[in-house]
């Protein structure tokens, strides 16, 4: 053939295009990336070494000769190739197997017949067409070069943008070649203020920015007066890695300094002083707002303030020279007027409302000069109470003759002024008792007992409460919404109408629509408690949808059970009649959250809660009614039967509902708790380098000016910290959380007070920051631990439920064997329905055992545990089996197997539960190992608990006067140790002692199996027990004794606790130097804090 057909032409044409189009991005792309990567190097070279113009002439050559060599080696060496449409063809069938040498023949076939070239022309043509004409050739190669070649440019553009200074430098320095090398930027220092005139003991700010290079620190050398040497002063880093900042304080005299960078110096500067005015010394006087009762603070040396808002600062500046006024300038525009003094110095005042920064400006005759350095005001936040109820701090069910001990703890920055515990009953009009109104306290431990015989209550009925903390600036704060659930005396074996013949077992006691409906009355509480905010739209709708999902459940219950005409029973149609009146009081409050009014919107919930709860008293009442008269044999009482059969396969449909989402909502407060506590370990530790810092600075007497910008960042990082802590307290409704973010918002203000110390004469504020960080850090811990312990105790639970759902299984699965005809239907219809909901169960118990395992990480044993519990839901294949059973509810299973297949099942979940068993001894083991911890904060509450008594007794006292005191002391006298039958507080304030009493003993037990001392506490306890006898806490004499001997001594136990656990502690702070301490000096030491105790 003397030449080929054009269509064979173009594909041979359109392959070598590909193959050159490959080349080409090949090409590009290796040799875009060498030269990134060579500029890169050259660039961290040139920017950590003095070079001179030689080696940068040198650095440039090299650099660019390598990377044209690269260019000609993979770009355009490869390019030069011509290759010939056979070497082409070759090609395609070296890589294309199928086209069996076609391609190669139709080229090289030239003096074939015409026919035969026709024939293998078209076969060719046709064997590419199968292939898509090569189009797929070189794709793959062509796609991985084109990636890699966007991932060069990508990160390139992405250094253009950030430009940081290494390759900033680099590109100046390097990347023009035309450039004179003079011109280059070369590694220098720029100072400020330079050459530059101050007062006379003037602070002077240095600052110096690296040009060219980076480095780790920085320098400034100082030589004043007649000095022959520069005395070297490190500098702090400020705003990016190549600026640096110090302050040289108090200069009187002429200096000359200069900045140095490893081997980069830069020229000598003057700072010449002249008697200028200027502010010599500062004074400050913080007066508190009077609600805080605190005594105003004088702070010799002053400059910047950190104060709550509302404190008046007062200054007394002294100049240098004599001036003839001056005034306070704030924020740069609002001017307050200095008075003069007789003594020359000039006094003025301000009050802290808000952030920003001040400065003094003096006049001394010619005008106003500015005569300080700029001073920042830090306005701290007078942040509201935290109340939580301490004991039962649950839901409980008493019965309605109980006498239910509620107490409350409330803590405040500035002092807890009274609080108030508010309960209705069935939801009715609210009750609100004051159970603290004594003197303001930084913490406050106050009880109430509830006397339930005095409130005519009944099985079924609803008592909600909750506690109220006010401060006193004005601000108060709402606890948690709890439930006492009343429930009958006991077990009431009363006859029912009509008991059927046969026995069978008692159904589950299960409370899921009552504890459903407890949660949309706390999610309600919750929304009010918390006020106008953005979001209370959404939240009232999603509440309102939860209540109506809780309507459609009970009203499929209520039909249902009219259905199977299981009502002709009194109790079964007390029950029928009691859930349409729970679905109405449901119904009024959807509509009331629909309009927006949650406060409408709570009492109907509650009394939803009290039907439903009445119902299900009344559910229990005839499941025991149906035991007793059948005896407790074998086989069910159809009624009892059907009954919990509803009830179970409802509330398992709502159970399922809300599970998936409660767990998905539990790992991710999880996670954000890690990522918080991860982040605490890191601002203790930066923390902890910052009190060295200054420690440092403070023996040295050097410049603080950078320490107080790094003290001020570290307290904004743990503000915001504390903040997403804080959101996501209220988002779980966790209150552990909400206190420790309150801890984390106290070591940030420590670290504003700490910063506001220019002359870091003092670290005892950073220090006070780093106790605070170290105990956030503690409680979370603490709290993950308690949070696993909580996840370990509901996982048992959910398997005793499992276990309890198999056994009920089984027995039904025994039953469906002697069934016929339609009830057998339906029967197998209701075991395929629980099976897959236990198979569901057990899916989720599997992930949630393996995600508690990894949240165990500092307990090796239990997550052991826990990752073998999970494991035998795994190995035995658990799931599936219950899955798989589900086909023999066919008639044609043997019984045998049926029989067999349950008890393996029954075996694995009993398995698993051993497995979870094991894992909650060792947590609890790893529990025992903190008890010393664990006393320290028990007899810490002892103490809090009886300095409230102490002041809820002065109080009470300072109302009633002498003459009721006696009247009362007499008539406890008369009365021994039985409590005052008129009520009021004098029964309140002896109920409240005895369970001081109760705590001192338990805390004594704990001490005693701890191996600890605690005479110290028997003598505190026996104190306790004088005071009870006596009868009245309010009479002079009994006061004193609860002041000396209750709560000093109390205070004094919990000071000996600490300081054992502060010795025993391997990452407690030491002091250096050496451990030799007078014991004369030791004894004034205890003496003084026991005074302090004595007099809180």
């Amino acid at each position: 053939m003397k030449r080929s057909d054009p269509r064979l032409l173009d594909l041979i044409r359109a392959v070598r295009n590909r193959w050159r189009a490959k080349l080409i991005l090949r090409g590009l792309a290796y040799t875009g990336a060498a030269a990134l990567a060579l500029f890169l190097v050259l660039s961290w070279v040139v920017s950590r070494s003095g070079l001179g113009l030689a080696a940068i002439i040198a650095f440039r050559v090299f650099g660019w000769g390598t990377v044209l060599a690269g260019a000609w080696y993979w770009l355009v060496r490869p390019l030069l190739r011509r290759p010939t449409d056979q070497q082409v063809a070759l090609y395609i069938e070296e890589h294309e197997p199928t086209l069996r040498n076609a391609l190669v023949s139709a080229i090289d076939s030239r003096d074939a017949s015409p026919a035969l070239l026709r024939h293998t022309l078209e076969q060719a043509l046709q064997r590419m067409h199968a292939i898509h004409d090569g189009r797929d050739f070189e794709l793959r190669e062509m796609r991985w070069s084109g990636a890699m070649l966007a991932a060069v440019m990508a990160v390139s553009f992405g250094l253009i943008a950030a430009r940081p200074a290494t390759v900033r430098h680099g590109a100046d320095t390097l990347l023009n070649p035309l450039a004179r090398v003079e011109s280059a930027p070369r590694y220098s220092i720029d100072v400020l203020p330079g050459d530059t005139t101050i007062a006379r003991g003037a602070d002077a700010t240095v600052r110096g920015v690296l040009r060219g290079f980076v480095a780790s620190g920085a320098d400034v050398l100082v030589r004043t007066g007649a000095d022959s040497s520069f005395a070297r002063i490190a500098m702090e880093q400020a705003g990016d890695s190549t600026t640096f900042e110090a302050l040289l304080f108090t200069l009187r005299a002429d200096a000359e300094y200069f900045i140095e960078s490893g081997d980069v110096r830069s020229r000598v500067y003057r700072i010449t002083v002249a008697d200028l005015p200027w502010v010599d010394r500062l004074a400050m006087e913080y007066v508190f707002p009077a609600y805080t009762n605190l005594q105003p603070q004088v702070v010799e040396v002053g400059g910047d303030v950190a104060a709550l808002r509302g404190t008046t600062v007062r200054l007394r500046a002294t100049p240098t020279v004599p001036v003839t006024g001056g005034r306070i300038v704030l924020d740069g525009d609002d001017a307050r007027a200095l008075t003069l003094q007789a003594d020359g110095t000039l006094t003025g005042e301000f009050v802290v409302e808000r952030p920003g920064y001040y400065h003094i400006e003096l006049d001394a005759g010619s005008g106003m000069l500015e005569a300080s350095p700029r001073y920042t005001i830090d306005a701290l936040d007078d942040r509201g109470p935290t109340v939580r109820f301490s004991k039962p701090g649950r839901d409980t069910r008493p019965t309605s003759i109980e006498e239910i001990h509620l107490e409350a703890q409330a803590d405040d920055d500035y002092g807890v002024r009274r609080i108030e515990l508010i309960y209705s009953v069935n939801g009715g009009a609210e009750q609100s008792v004051s159970i603290y109104d004594g003197r303001a306290l930084a913490q406050v431990t106050a009880g109430h007992t509830l006397y339930l015989e005095e409130l005519d209550l009944q099985a079924g009925d609803l008592v909600s409460y909750y506690a109220r903390a006010h401060d006193a600036s004005g601000h108060d704060v709402t606890s948690d919404i709890y439930f006492l659930a009343i429930r009958p005396f006991g077990r009431d074996y009363r006859q029912a109408d009509q008991a059927p013949p046969g026995g069978g077992g008692q159904g589950e006691e299960n409370g899921d629509l009552t504890q459903t409906q407890r949660e949309i009355i706390a999610a309600t509480f919750n929304v009010i408690r918390a006020g106008d905010r953005e979001e209370r739209r959404d939240d009232l709708n999603t509440i309102a949808l939860a209540q109506e999902r809780l309507h459609g459940q009970v009203e499929t219950l209520a039909q249902r059970m009219h259905s199977r005409g299981i009502t002709a029973d009194t109790s079964f149609r007390r029950i029928a009649e009691i859930l349409p009146q729970a679905m109405r009081e449901m119904e009024a409050a959807v509509q009331s959250l629909r309009a927006g009014d949650p406060d409408g919107a709570l009492p109907s919930e509650q009394r939803a809660l009290q039907q439903l709860q009445r119902a299900e008293a009344m559910y229990r009442d005839v499941q025991v009614a149906m035991q007793q008269n059948t005896g407790g044999g074998g086989g069910g009482a159809p009624d009892a039967e059907d009954l919990a059969d509803l009830f179970e396969l409802e509330l398992d449909r709502l159970n399922n509902q809300y599970e998936t989402v409660q767990q998905g909502q539990r790992e991710a407060t999880q996670q954000g708790v890690d990522a918080t506590l991860e982040r605490l370990r890191e601002l203790a530790r930066r923390q902890q380098q910052e009190l060295e810092r200054q420690r440092r600075a403070g023996a040295m007497q050097s410049a603080q000016g950078g320490s107080s910008a790094s003290q001020r960042q570290l307290a904004e990082e743990t503000e915001q910290a504390a903040r997403q802590l804080e959101r996501l307290a209220r988002e779980t409704g966790r209150r552990d959380l909400e206190e420790t973010a309150r801890r984390m918002q106290e070591a940030a203000d420590a670290m504003r007070r700490a910063a506001a110390d220019r002359r870091g004469g003092s670290t005892a504020q950073a220090q006070a920051a780093l106790e605070r960080l170290d105990d956030a850090r503690r409680r979370l811990e603490q709290n993950q631990s308690q949070q696993l312990e909580q996840e370990t105790e509901r996982a048992r639970r959910d398997l005793e439920r499992l276990s309890e759902q198999q056994r009920r299984v089984a027995e039904g699965m025994r039953d469906l064997q002697r069934q016929t005809g339609a009830d057998r239907a339906r029967q197998a219809r209701e075991l395929i329905e629980q099976k897959t909901q236990m198979a569901e169960r057990l899916g989720e118990l599997e992930q949630r055992l393996d995600g508690m395992a990894g949240g165990a990480r500092d307990r090796q044993n239990a997550a052991r545990q826990l990752r073998a519990a999970a494991g035998a839901i795994r190995d035995q294949q658990l799931r599936e089996m219950v899955e798989w059973s589900r086909n023999l509810t066919h008639p044609q299973a043997p019984p045998e197997q049926v029989e067999r297949m349950e008890q393996q099942i029954a075996a694995g979940i009993d398995e698993v539960r051993e497995r979870l068993d094991s894992a909650r001894v060792a947590l609890a083991a790893g529990a025992q190992a903190d008890d010393a911890q664990r006393a320290v904060e028990r007899a810490a509450e002892l103490a809090r608990g009886l300095e409230s008594l102490q002041a809820q007794a002065e109080a009470r006292a300072e109302a009633d006067g002498p003459g009721q005191q006696r009247a009362q002391s007499e008539q406890s006298a008369q009365s021994g140790d039985g409590p005052p039958r008129g009520g009021g507080d004098g029964r309140q304030l002896r109920n409240a002692l005895r369970q001081r009493i109760a705590e001192a003993e338990e805390l004594r037990q704990q001490l005693r199996r701890s191996g600890i001392d605690a005479d110290q506490l028997e003598d505190v306890l026996s104190a306790m027990r004088g005071l009870d006898r006596a009868g009245a806490l309010t009479d002079p004499e009994a006061l004193a004794r609860l002041r000396r001997d209750v709560v000093g001594g109390a205070k004094e136990v919990e000071f000996a606790l600490r300081r054992a656990l502060l010795a025993s502690r391997e990452d407690a702070p030491r002091v250096r130097g050496s451990g030799q301490v007078a014991e004369e000096f030791r004894r004034m030491v205890e003496e003084y804090y026991r005074a302090l105790a004595r007099q809180q």
